[in-house]
C-alpha cells in the first residue's frame, strides 16, 4: 500500500468514528478534524483549521494572531 492510499484510508477511518478528533499543532492551533467534531462543535473543517483550540472548544472560533 502507497503512502497516499495509507493516509487515505486512515482519513476515512477517522472520518467514521462519531466521537470528535481533532488534532493541533504545538501552540494550540487545529491543523485538522473529523466529520464527528464537525457534527458535535458544528464548524466545517475549513473554519476551522488555524483556530485556537481552546476557544473552538467553548463553542466560538477565533483565529489565533501569530
Amino acid at each position: 500500500m502507497s503512502i497516499v492510499e495509507d493516509l487515505r484510508r486512515q482519513s476515512e477511518l477517522l472520518d467514521g468514528i462519531s466521537a470528535a478528533i481533532v488534532a493541533c499543532d504545538f501552540e494550540g492551533r487545529i491543523t485538522s478534524l473529523n466529520s464527528g467534531s464537525h457534527r458535535l462543535y458544528g464548524h466545517s473543517p475549513g473554519d476551522s483549521t488555524g483556530c485556537d483550540l481552546f476557544t473552538f472548544q467553548d463553542g466560538k472560533i477565533a483565529v489565533k494572531n501569530s
